[in-house]
């Protein structure tokens, strides 16, 4: 069994101060809506005094985040804060000293990482400096579609900038292709990646950063990718609630072991 066996989240109140959140798998299934159980366990952990971040591998800001949300009736009131790895994107993006030519690719929804920075968009590989994968434009359960993209970006040795490490979401119940799995592979192949949200340790980060006087111990994430949420936690050292209905129910032999496992969060 991959961690011991929890029925709500009630459960463990006592053992922790604060939660980190993941969004999708979580609170809400893509193409379905708000996940019933989530509201009480967000008013649970509000009635309780919990601290509550919504730590999100979404590549839109959080401050959109929280708008889409809230339009979906995820209160801003049941959480303190929303980090996501677009944030750290745009942190990223911020160090630039000159303007960078980008080729983004994908379902442009996200283009508020590039807001404020010395980011130029290019409609070529050919004419770019980096590559920024943003939402694919269809819904697809292997790579193949993309590869020839992810070839030509190769090609013109284009370092990755990967916003978004989620390899595969749930959309109405089916596991899609995400750009983490753009990143595998462009590493695989030999290609420069840099990575920012779950499960590296600058989201983990950022978000102990909006409760300092929460001690790791008393901090846990419940998220429903083993390889991104758990992992992540595990390697920032604080402990992790998997959600077991979500993106990693299928996933055998990880070899990664989360504190605790519920089906779903509430």
């Amino acid at each position: 069994m991959r961690g011991e066996g929890l029925d709500h989240i009630s459960d463990i109140l006592d053992k922790y101060d604060g939660y980190f959140l993941d969004v999708w798998g979580v609170l809400y299934h893509e193409g379905v809506g708000v996940i019933p159980s989530a509201r009480e366990g967000l008013r649970l952990l509000q009635e309780h005094q919990k601290k509550v971040l919504l730590v999100s591998n979404a590549s839109r800001p959080g401050k959109d985040l929280a708008a889409f949300l809230d339009g979906k009736g995820i209160s801003r009131a049941s959480y303190q804060h929303i980090v996501t790895s677009g944030d750290c994107t745009h942190a990223y993006f911020r160090q630039y000293t000159k303007p960078v030519r980008c080729f983004a690719s994908g379902y442009f929804r996200n283009q508020a990482i590039f807001e404020g920075v010395p980011v130029t968009l290019v409609s070529s590989p050919e004419e770019a400096e980096i590559f920024v994968p943003c939402v694919p434009e269809q819904d697809a359960p292997t790579l193949d579609p993309f590869l020839p993209l992810l070839d030509r970006c190769l090609a013109a040795k284009l370092p990755m900038i990967c916003a978004n490490c989620d390899e595969y979401v749930l959309v109405k119940g089916e596991r899609v292709v995400r750009t983490g799995l753009f990143a595998r592979y462009y590493e695989e192949k030999g290609g420069k990646v840099a990575a920012f949200g779950k499960p590296h340790a600058c989201i983990y980060e950022y978000a102990h950063t909006f409760v300092p006087d929460i001690p790791k111990s008393r901090l846990c994430m419940v998220g429903d990718g083993l390889k991104t949420d758990i992992l992540g936690a595990n390697n920032f050292g604080i402990d992790s609630l998997w959600i077991s209905s979500g993106v990693s129910a299928g996933d055998k032999d990880t070899g990664i072991t989360p504190t605790y496992q519920m089906p779903v969060f509430g």
